[in-house]
């Protein structure tokens, strides 16, 4: 009776999400919407703290160096040791010559400075997955050159991303006037006003409110 039991949990697991690239389809297709909902709030606290100060967050520090801001929680820190592709959009910011380095900032002080200026308790954001498999599991935020952009790495390669490997598709929100979409780079109007990435938003989750969980298991300790 048990086994019997054992085998209908099984089919009822596997048969509600297909696996694919080692995770289940289905939870994978919320996390990419959350991916995106989570790097638009990054995005939108970068402006509104623009609108405060006059500049974005290290700005003043990054027109020769590029600032970058990782957001990654402690496991997934410890599964990365650092292993992920950061790259900055050149073809945005006028054609400059390839920065020669870069400063690395972590995802605290970003938080520190902004709440400070904003004067209000933020939420913390690192990606859904907790450990990495096909794509690393960070968030990331570059300055350079009076230009933002903010990055997620998704599951899905949908219309709007770039594809850099099996299930690891790249979303930049960048405040640049135009877009690239060669290369997953959008102005948030554009983005926003694309139907196929409407299509893909309108699609109901197959796990509403799991992204208030996470938020709720990031920020508990603040």
């Amino acid at each position: 009776m048990k086994r019997i039991l054992i085998l209908l949990i099984c089919f009822f697991v596997c048969g509600c999400s297909q696996m694919e690239g080692g995770t289940l389809k289905g939870l994978q297709d919320d996390f990419d919407k959350f991916r995106i909902n989570d790097i638009k709030y990054i995005y939108s606290l970068a402006q509104e703290y623009k609108e405060k100060t006059g500049y974005f967050p290290f700005e003043k520090e990054s027109n020769e160096i590029p600032t970058i801001v990782v957001f990654e929680s402690v496991k997934q820190s410890s599964y990365h040791k650092g292993n992920y592709p950061i790259m900055v959009d050149l073809e945005s910011r006028g054609k400059p010559e390839a920065p020669k380095k870069i400063n690395i900032i972590i995802y605290s002080d970003f938080y520190e400075e902004v709440g400070t200026v904003l004067s209000k308790q933020l939420i913390r954001k690192f990606d859904p997955q907790k450990v990495p498999t096909k794509k690393p599991c960070v968030y990331i935020y570059v300055v350079y050159k009076n230009i933002i952009d903010v990055s997620a790495f998704l599951h899905n390669d949908l219309f709007f991303t770039r594809n850099l490997s099996p299930f690891n598709n790249k979303l930049a929100i960048s405040s640049y006037d135009y877009s690239y979409p060669d290369f997953g780079l959008w102005n948030l109007k554009d983005l926003e006003n694309l139907s196929e990435y409407k299509a893909f938003i309108a699609t109901p989750l197959n796990r509403p409110g799991y992204d208030n969980v996470l938020d709720e298991e990031h920020n508990k300790n603040l």
